[in-house]
């Protein structure tokens, strides 16, 4: 092979690598219990963590039916609740943070903090910085699972794979 085959090559590897992890990743989460709502994004370092929820449908989503959890059980540790109606458009997404702040900690979608809106973090709401997993629920069953750092989850139903490092 001379260089402008190489590079042909290395370019064909990096695309068919790029795909592998986007099946890869849409094969973990099963979105067809959740009406197209979906775990978007988590930050958990820092003053401003936080995550954000996708909505992947062709209707509008309100909010108030779910719940997000960092414990499968809701048990043991902390929640977000949705108070008062709030919907979500399509093709929307819409970041959940724990406390004001300046700091755009997210890509993209309308920030909403806790107390607003009807969003609400209960004290108990912490994502640890090395690994945690994170629950949405609608009406007491989980419909969306993500993992990351040192937790995995062990349902082949929510989460195949090794956590998002």
């Amino acid at each position: 092979m001379d260089g402008s085959d190489m590079r042909s090559f290395g370019a064909f590897a990096l695309l068919a690598v790029s795909l592998l992890l986007v099946v890869s990743f849409a094969g973990s989460c099963d979105s067809s219990g959740t009406d197209g709502l979906m775990l978007y994004e988590i930050k958990p370092l820092g003053e401003t963590e936080g995550i954000s929820l996708h909505n992947y449908s062709d209707n509008p989503i309100d909010l108030s039916g779910y719940l997000v959890s960092d414990n499968p059980t809701l048990s043991k540790e902390g929640t977000i609740t949705f108070t008062e109606r709030l919907l979500l458009d399509p093709g929307e997404t819409i970041v959940l943070g724990a406390s004001e702040s300046d700091d755009p900690f997210f890509r993209e979608g309308i920030t909403v903090f806790n107390g607003q809106k009807g969003v609400k973090f209960s004290s108990q709401f912490a994502l640890n910085n090395k690994g945690d997993d994170v629950y949405l629920f609608r009406d007491d069953a989980v419909v969306d699972a993500f993992c990351y750092g040192n937790v995995t989850i062990d349902d082949p139903a929510l989460w195949v794979g090794e956590p998002f490092k």
